[in-house]
């Protein structure tokens, strides 16, 4: 085979699992939630590429990060670091195709939290 005919059909392949990924319609679901009590947090920062984050009123009187996406996999899930009561919270990791791949964060703030 020569390298032409190789790279024609890699072209081809990729077009293929392009188009597939673009095509199958995947709705995000709830994959991750993270709840911290209002009295254990003094500070908190929210740090996400390019995710949509909303915030809404928590009905339960907790924190609440909800996050919802197209792939449930551990590894995508939000990183949770800090010291104290200020805690940063940084999206967690992508496919290495991340054709296709949402990802949109909900915060539920209590009505309680100030900061």
């Amino acid at each position: 085979m020569n390298k032409r005919a190789i790279a024609i059909g890699l072209t081809v392949v990729l077009c293929g699992l392009t188009f597939a990924a673009c095509t199958t319609a995947r709705i995000p679901q709830m994959a991750n939630e993270l709840q911290f009590k209002p009295d254990d947090i003094s500070s908190l920062t929210l740090s996400y590429d390019e995710e949509n984050i909303s915030f809404y009123p928590s009905e339960n009187g907790n924190l609440i990060i909800k996050e919802y996406m197209t792939e449930n996999r551990p590894e995508y899930y939000a990183k949770v670091s800090g010291t104290g009561k200020s805690i940063k919270i940084s999206e967690g990791g992508k496919p290495l195709v991340a054709v296709g791949f949402i990802r949109w964060v909900e915060v539920y703030l209590p009505a309680s939290y100030k900061e």
